[in-house]
């Protein structure tokens, strides 16, 4: 509030009105007062009498949020020695400001016309209203999605900031009616690990998102319980892999490709179950058959990059956890107390971007994948991919 208090003062300037500050009994310093004597009592000399009584701008910012200040009182508590001038004049200056723009707030609220993005622009930058105070009453309904994107691009916001925003507060309205369970894909291997156990992994995926659906993968990944402010920024997944950079900067792959996905896990086992005084720890992951470069079905360079270019982003309980730079695109790290464990939800990030050579880019639904499971089980069928369409809904 006081930050408030003074960008309020800043933008409005010091208008006082007709209301008059001063005190008719303990003697105010002669001097003009600073800024920080109007906040303290240090504005009195050694020989002044200090009142029993005195009042700081943060005590009256207080009692104005309380509701129990006016400006006819704050000129009595003036004039009884209980402030100096110049918070006296102050405080009436932000008194008069809140009342004019809670007269204008009112207005436009019960106007037919409603809010415009002008509206909420204005009295942001003066200090009135904070950003938060407008994503609370866009939660509202106080005004349309596509007001609150305006505004937000007008107070600064990136574009991918704006997306998250959006799909976070208004959910899948703001894509359309998609079928977001529809997306996914699932998977289920049953396989024996290497000590007997006998486990059911069951994986979802989504198709491949590109940057033009990126509004569809924040939906998505809200649909599946998190927070689309969760969803990594390309910054943060350059930053985490010097090999997303090198593809970015050497290589022309300046465009990432999205999927999205769940990863479960069952014991299956008669007789040893899993618990916390017998633990199991499994890591599920994601990884191509190789294929020859002379294989024209199948693309052997996404199928390269998916095992050791992509950047796979898990939600556990405690957080988000990025994973890169290994020989397979990592699902989880599971530890399990139980006979169960999941579903967590994840993100991988694929490099992509086009060439002469290569008009298209790369092709990540030409590759055959495995997951850790099938590598235990002889009989499999590699899961394969598809992009993004309006048909997959």
């Amino acid at each position: 509030m006081k930050k408030r208090f003074m960008t309020i003062l800043l933008a409005g300037g010091l208008v006082l009105g007709l209301w008059g500050c001063g005190s008719s009994g303990t003697a105010l310093p002669s001097e003009p007062v600073t800024d920080a004597e109007a906040e303290n009592t240090s504005a009195y000399t050694t020989d002044d009498v200090l009142p029993e009584v005195w009042y700081t701008a943060d005590d009256l910012l207080e009692m104005w949020d309380a509701g129990t200040l006016s400006k006819e009182k704050v000129v009595e508590m003036a004039e009884a020695g209980q402030m100096n001038d110049a918070t006296c004049r102050e405080m009436i200056s932000y008194i008069e400001q809140e009342e004019r723009y809670a007269a204008m707030i009112e207005l436009i609220r019960t106007s037919d016309e409603g809010w415009s993005v002008d509206d909420l622009v204005e009295l942001y930058y003066a200090g009135v209203i904070w950003r938060d105070e407008v994503m609370e009453m866009a939660e509202a309904g106080e005004f349309s999605e596509e007001i609150s994107k305006d505004f937000l691009f007008r107070i600064g916001w990136d574009e991918e900031s704006i997306a998250q925003f959006a799909n976070n507060l208004y959910g899948g309205n703001s894509v359309g009616n998609v079928d977001m369970a529809g997306l996914l894909t699932t998977h289920v291997v049953e396989f024996k690990d290497y000590d007997g156990y006998e486990l059911r992994e069951t994986i979802q995926l989504s198709p491949i998102f590109t940057e033009d659906d990126i509004e569809i993968a924040y939906a998505l990944w809200g649909a599946l319980g998190n927070d689309t402010s969760s969803f990594p920024s390309e910054e943060s997944l350059y930053n985490t892999s010097y090999l997303l950079r090198e593809m970015r900067d050497s290589f022309g792959c300046n465009e990432l490709e999205y999927i999205i996905g769940t990863y479960a896990l069952e014991n299956l086992t008669d007789g040893f179950p899993i618990t916390s005084d017998n633990p199991r720890s499994y890591q599920g992951a994601l990884s191509t058959k190789q294929v020859s470069a002379f294989d024209e079905e199948h693309d052997s360079n996404a199928s390269h990059f998916i095992n050791v270019r992509s950047v796979s982003v898990v939600m556990y309980l405690d957080g988000a956890t990025y994973y890169g730079e290994g020989n397979s695109t990592i699902l989880s790290k599971a530890k399990m107390y139980s006979d169960t464990w999941g579903p967590c939800a994840f993100i991988i990030a694929l490099p992509n971007g086009s060439t002469p050579n290569l008009p298209d880019g790369y092709r990540y639904d030409k590759t055959l994948i495995l997951s850790t499971g099938m590598y235990f089980t002889d009989e499999y069928d590699p899961i394969t991919l598809k992009y993004y369409t309006k048909e997959v809904e």
